[in-house]
């Protein structure tokens, strides 16, 4: 071999070099810095969303405690109270105590009394309910002891309230003692009929709710929640509940530097680990959200990619110093042409292949052209995951509605396993059953007005302890046999489902430690691990909908609530103003419903209620929404309905009722109110959702008086009520 073909040898390697090796570093350098800054984003924007989630379902629920306490200083029975009720200036008892016994008293004591006892009793957050007066006289629900001359007026929330009488106001959470709960008093002061202040009303609420969320709020995989009140006090803490009521410096000094200073993000060592963190101040209470996650948990991502960005990068050089050792002249159009393809996957082109000539050779140039398309394609995936995690967690932390959210999961579970049959369990909270949420190309599960009711003999709902503690302790993917076949380690459960549905593939859905349901699916996609990081945000995102949608709903009759109720009715009314359609308000209140609470029990009132419900759900349609406004009143909202066409709806729900036998000890009926928020010729709506609620009411009295069972809808043109029957 003469010099001159050695030289050339040489500038070819020397430009292959150049070409090839450097861009590949490069890229793989400007890779990795790109894969962690995107670890980084997804943390932050996923970590906001959730503490804006926590810090809104506070808002709504703190907002509502506010409402109650101007509605309980409102309240006339409240406002009658006088120097007539009791006062414990100078009480004295057994260890200097004296039990406080409203009950037992008579007159305007025992009225606020009876009144506070039902307000609690529907309301069970409330932990008590409390009013002083200018003189010293005091009652609270529940009864309790206390010591001897406690005078309200030196308490600090009397004084606080006094400072501002003409609103609510809110005192610091304090801890509400054996049993570490954290309490928050509201307080408004009472104002005379003449209009003076004549003393403070108090609600203090049980933030189990606080609690609830710090536990369960998903932040990354071991991350945790601190929540601390203006003063840097921490009144949550998921990870370390004695910190409760302790300084944030005392845990942290750092951290509590970063949070009194206003800054958005913060790291910080703990015992020898780095965490980041995001810092969040509530608008409404003043509270300050943290979400902390460890930094090394931000980096797997990251690092995973740029190992299998180094692993590929050695297998490049490799092949390249193999292919020096047969170089010659008739090499230099196509690896030239392999270079310029590189460098354009260096540059991000993914999308450009390498020929599939080149990679056909049998020489040394097939092989480096294999492994560059190898390159090329694992480049691709990994980014294209990225992207895909990216946009999965995007979506599925842009709603909180529950069954948008099961819709999200169902598709972005089929996508990434590339499945055609997807169902989504979900564990009740006794864990002892699981309920069909959402399914997809199973035969024999329909969706029946949003109800799935599967067949006990094929789809078992039940499951045993041991089965269900194992699923919870189970890899994250479980696999069965052959395509529809369940594994032989499978519990009876497990293989029922597997068998019935031919799904062979599950996936646990699992949230701090804790089994919150099952996705089976018959995945053709084999990245197991892609599949299951996927499903892990799928089991946070169901766990934060889950979280919300019983923050607005009602546990025994599974209505939303009055809160919920006004926000929606308040939207309706401004939508059809907007866009000139009609929107009409149901108001049904159960007959003789006291009877059967005192005649038969409230177990008996309970089942009434909750069939009812059922009933007035089965009888409107999916964009009507239900709620429950108080006790046995229900309200129904009926947008683009006008007032003739919300009387037919409601003479529907009557009709139903009282076809139904609910119990076997009465008949029950409804009596029902309609009204309709007319819109006037320049499109503002006509009357307000207070307004609204009224002529409502006014209709659903005009048909309990005019004998009850029946179907009161307004008037038209200032003619007569249309009653039915």
């Amino acid at each position: 071999m003469n010099s001159g073909y050695r030289s050339y040898r040489g500038k070819l390697l020397g430009f292959l070099f150049l070409a090839i090796l450097l861009p590949l570093l490069l890229f793989a350098l400007i890779s990795g810095h790109q894969a962690r800054t995107l670890s980084y984003g997804d943390f932050v924007r996923f970590t906001e969303g959730q503490l804006t989630a926590v810090d809104d379902n506070l808002a709504t629920f703190l907002k509502g405690v506010e409402e109650d306490a101007v509605q309980l200083a409102a309240d006339p029975t409240v406002r009658k109270a006088d120097a007539s009720i009791a006062s414990y200036l100078d009480a004295t008892g057994p260890d200097d105590t004296i039990l406080m016994t409203p009950s037992r008293a008579g007159g305007i004591e025992a009225e606020i009394f009876g009144l506070y006892q039902r307000f609690g009793q529907a309301h069970p957050q409330t932990a008590f309910l409390y009013l002083g007066l200018e003189n010293g006289s005091y009652v609270q629900w529940p009864e309790g002891k206390t010591k001897g001359h406690y005078d309200p007026r030196g308490r600090p929330w009397y004084r606080q309230a006094l400072a501002s009488p003409d609103r609510p106001t809110r005192t610091k959470a304090y801890d509400g003692g054996a049993a570490n709960k954290v309490i928050v008093s509201t307080v408004m002061a009472i104002r005379g009929h003449d209009g003076a202040v004549i003393g403070v009303q108090g609600v203090d609420v049980d933030l189990d709710l606080l609690t609830t969320l710090a536990e369960k709020a998903r932040v990354g995989r071991r991350g945790f929640l601190i929540i601390t009140e203006d003063d840097g006090t921490v009144i949550a803490h998921s990870r370390d509940p004695a910190c409760n009521f302790q300084p944030l410096r005392a845990w942290d000094p750092v951290l509590a530097q970063a949070v009194a200073s206003g800054a958005p993000f913060v790291q910080t060592m703990r015992d020898g680990v780095l965490y980041s963190g995001i810092i969040r101040t509530s608008p409404f209470s003043n509270w300050t959200f943290i979400g902390m996650v460890e930094d090394a948990e931000l980096r797997e991502s990251s690092a995973i990619l740029g190992t299998h960005l180094v692993v590929t990068f050695l297998v490049v050089g490799l092949v390249f110093l193999l292919l020096s050792a047969g170089l010659t002249r008739t090499f230099s159009r196509p690896i030239f042409l392999l270079i310029d393809r590189l460098q354009e996957i260096g540059n991000g082109r993914f999308d450009v292949d390498i020929p599939a000539d080149l990679r056909a050779r049998p020489d040394e140039l097939g092989i480096l052209a294999r492994a560059g398309e190898a390159l090329r394609a694992n480049l691709s995936d990994q980014i294209g995951k990225l992207e895909t995690l990216n946009q999965a967690a995007r979506l599925l932390v842009s709603t909180l509605d529950w069954q948008q959210t099961l819709e999200y999961s169902a598709n972005i579970i089929m996508a990434v396993a590339h499945a055609e049959r997807v169902v989504i369990l979900l564990a009740e909270r006794d864990e002892s059953r699981f309920e069909v949420a959402i399914a997809r190309g199973i035969e024999g599960l329909t969706e029946v007005a949003g109800k799935y009711a599967p067949a006990a003999d094929r789809f078992p709902l039940a499951i045993g302890f041991s089965e269900f503690e194992r699923l919870r302790h189970a890899p994250s993917v479980l696999k069965g046999g052959a395509a529809g076949e369940p594994g032989p380690d499978d519990g009876p459960f497990l293989r029922a489902w597997q068998a019935a549905t031919g799904c062979p593939t599950a996936l646990p859905l699992q949230v701090k430690n804790r089994l919150i349901g099952l996705i089976l699916l018959d995945a053709r996609n084999e990245d197991a691990e892609f599949v299951t990081t996927v499903a892990r945000q799928v089991a946070s995102s169901l766990e934060n909908s889950r979280l919300f949608h019983d923050a607005i709903t009602d546990g025994l009759t599974g209505l939303f609530l009055h809160r919920y109720f006004q926000m929606q009715l308040a939207r309706e009314i401004k939508r059809s103003a907007r866009y000139g359609s009609a929107v009409s308000l149901l108001m049904i209140d159960i007959d003789h419903f006291k009877r059967f609470n005192d005649t038969w029990g409230h177990q008996t009132g309970d089942r009434v209620l909750r069939g009812v419900a059922r009933t007035v759900v089965k009888s409107i349609r999916e964009v009507d929404l239900a709620c429950r406004y108080g006790g046995e009143e229900l309200a129904v909202i009926l947008p683009e309905t006008n007032l003739r066409q919300a009387g037919i709806v409601g003479e529907k729900i009557r009709r139903a009722v009282e076809r139904e036998s609910y119990v076997a000890e009465a008949q029950v009926t409804v009596s029902i109110g309609a009204a309709e928020a007319a819109v006037t010729a320049a499109g503002a709506a006509g009357v307000s959702g207070e307004e609204l609620i009224r002529a409502a009411d006014q209709c659903l009295y005009k048909a309990k008086e005019s004998g009850r069972n029946r179907v009161v809808a307004g008037q038209e043109e200032g003619g007569p009520p249309v009653v039915a029957p």
